[in-house]
């Protein structure tokens, strides 16, 4: 079946691709292993070191109580030190700030690094491995996507991993490679066009809100609603009852401490 050996040929070639650009990146990244730390890795690697757990519930942040009181005093133009004080917070012990406000989720992979290897190099080769996975949901969405275009894929899939900001992002160790990873997961959802694209959909949205604000949340509504099956699901009680419990539950697993010390209002209100 020539076809179908053109096809498997084709795929073979997918993951080629995919080995080599990841190869590339690890080459570039490989002199800067051992390089100091940045002054936002610092950061992170300190608030990995404190272990996923902590990291998953915020730990040192504002209570909700002291929050709300604190940015009272800051909308009454006051410096907010008395709260601080009153509740005994110290900004250095803070997770939720020494992540700079991201979600705590793709903190894990990094706290599991730091305990094989030295920080410079964990810090970078974790990013490489958020590369990876980040290869990998890309070439899953674009097959549904574009079934019968390997090389259109092929040539996305090198496009989005040797892109010069996400090569930057593994440099700095931002947690931009990791956000895009997640972004497709939804998307995934959304394309495979069953049961799970409400869901997906939710998750979407929560996510998009809980790291890079309300703005990209309206555009991620935008995006959805020409899609007939979401306008259909948005009309049905049981779907909104279905993505508000995914969504919730998806914080609650992945981000506790954005519920038990708001960290979803934190995030904005400090930014």
């Amino acid at each position: 079946m020539p076809g179908r050996e053109a096809t498997r040929l084709a795929r073979f070639g997918e993951w080629g691709v995919l080995a080599a650009c990841l190869l590339a990146l690890g080459w570039g990244l490989s002199p800067h292993a051992e390089r100091p730390l940045t002054w936002d890795e610092v950061d992170y690697v300190e608030a990995a070191r404190r272990g996923v757990v902590a990291n998953l519930f915020d730990q040192g942040t504002w209570s909700p109580p002291g929050f709300v009181l604190y940015v009272t005093a800051k909308a009454r133009g006051q410096t907010g030190d008395e709260v601080a004080d009153a509740y005994g917070y110290d900004e250095g012990r803070d997770l939720f700030r020494l992540r700079h406000m991201h979600p705590p989720a793709w903190m894990a992979p990094l706290a599991l690094a730091l305990a094989l290897a030295a920080p410079e190099p964990a810090a970078r080769w974790t990013q490489v491995g958020w590369a990876a996975v980040l290869g990998l949901l890309f070439l899953w969405g674009a097959r549904l996507l574009a079934p019968d275009r390997p090389a259109l894929r092929a040539a996305a899939l090198a496009v989005v991993l040797l892109d010069p900001l996400l090569r930057y992002s593994l440099l700095e160790m931002h947690a931009h490679v990791a956000f895009a990873a997640a972004f497709l997961l939804p998307v995934v959802a959304l394309i495979r066009g069953n049961g799970a694209a409400v869901v997906g959909a939710a998750l979407g949205v929560l996510y998009a809100t809980a790291t890079v604000g309300p703005t990209w949340s309206v555009l991620w509504l935008a995006m959805l609603l020409p899609d007939p099956a979401i306008r259909r699901a948005l009309t049905d009680r049981s779907t909104w009852l279905r993505g508000a419990g995914a969504a919730l539950a998806a914080l609650a697993l992945l981000w506790p401490g954005g519920i038990l010390r708001l960290g979803l209002v934190q995030e904005h209100a400090f930014r």
